[in-house]
């Protein structure tokens, strides 16, 4: 009963993007651990203390063996419209159904939907990320002047103002705001139960593009 209720505890108050993690899964581990010498009879400190370092131990291995890729779908389906800003002009472009899948640490299967911006406009031209496969390689703290995964040169996965006005030269830029943008990296991180340095560093995000037509995006 006190293992359960310690686990129990520790799943009600961490953040999932934590208790997912690799941090997450040991200091479970090592609750569960410590819990269990008490009820298999440990009653000194030191006892206790070795249960929760056999613990943490099985729950660092278990968690570093599981690789769990994160796989990102932009489809060729229309869901809105927003209004950028290129060089002093305001552009409407179409928004796209974006898809993110993957298992959990629990083995459960995680997919969440995202509105982003696929085609936007640089010196009076529309700039799109090619159709194709790409693997992440790398996050920024700040590439420009916000947060992104980069998918192949210039193009990141990034936030879009909530106000739905920013500059966008043909990033994958979710609507939505900071809102978005946080149940974005929270969804990332359940799946690979990595933090954002080292998931874009690791090879496991996977983005794949829909062909698209070239809309309409013109000038407001």
């Amino acid at each position: 009963m006190v293992s359960s209720l310690g686990g129990s505890a520790f799943q009600a108050f961490c953040p999932p993007a934590i208790a997912n993690s690799v941090i997450g899964v040991t200091a479970f581990s090592a609750i569960m651990g410590g819990a269990g010498a008490y009820l298999g009879g440990a009653r000194s400190p030191e006892e206790i203390l070795m249960g929760i370092a056999a613990g943490a131990m099985t729950g660092a291995l278990n968690a570093g063996i599981h690789i769990r890729r994160v796989n990102i779908e932009v489809t060729d389906k229309i869901t809105g419209e927003v209004t950028i800003i290129s060089q002093g002009k305001e552009y409407v472009t179409p928004t796209y159904e974006m898809n993110v899948t993957g298992t959990n640490i629990l083995g459960e299967t995680v997919s969440e939907k995202f509105d982003v911006v696929r085609f936007g406009v640089k010196n009076g031209n529309i700039q799109t990320l090619k159709a194709g496969n790409y693997t992440v390689r790398q996050y920024f703290r700040m590439f420009g002047t916000m947060p992104a995964f980069r998918v192949s040169g210039p193009y990141a996965i990034h936030m879009l103002s909530a106000n739905q006005f920013d500059h966008n030269f043909g990033c994958l830029a979710i609507k939505g705001g900071s809102k978005e943008w946080n149940r974005f990296i929270n969804t990332v991180g359940s799946i690979s139960g990595m933090g954002l340095i080292d998931l874009g560093s690791s090879g496991t995000m996977n983005v794949n593009i829909q062909f698209a037509k070239t809309p309409n995006v013109y000038i407001k």
